[in-house]
């Protein structure tokens, strides 16, 4: 399980057993659920987005908690390794278990690059 603190949206992102969960601070009993799949989470530079990684997709979260984009990008993993100059910098598992390539996904869109 793992928990991310995003203040800027004051909410905690929620992972566990692969179910994606965003729960408001200031509303306990509110919650939004985005996926079964979930396996690391992301704050970009900018706060006022995060990134949810899934065994396949990326899932680009507006501070609101809508989903801005989501872009498949993987079969099996996706590992975050940072940003660059408006890019998601990512490992991405194509060919499991073990063939991983990088990929960077734009932060603005989801369009690969």
């Amino acid at each position: 399980m793992s928990i991310t603190p995003w203040p800027y949206a004051n909410a905690h992102i929620w992972i566990a057993r692969g179910a994606v969960y965003l729960l408001r601070i200031d509303q306990a009993y509110s919650w939004t659920y985005y996926d079964d799949l979930g396996i690391a989470c992301y704050i970009a530079h900018d706060p006022k987005h995060a990134f949810i990684a899934t065994y396949t997709d990326v899932i680009c979260l507006d501070s609101a908690g809508f989903i801005h984009w989501r872009t498949p990008v993987a079969i099996d993993g996706i590992e975050f390794l940072g940003e660059t100059d408006g890019w998601l910098e990512l490992n991405c598992c194509d060919d499991p278990p073990d063939v991983w390539r990088p990929r960077r996904v734009s932060i603005r869109d989801g369009a690969i690059g």
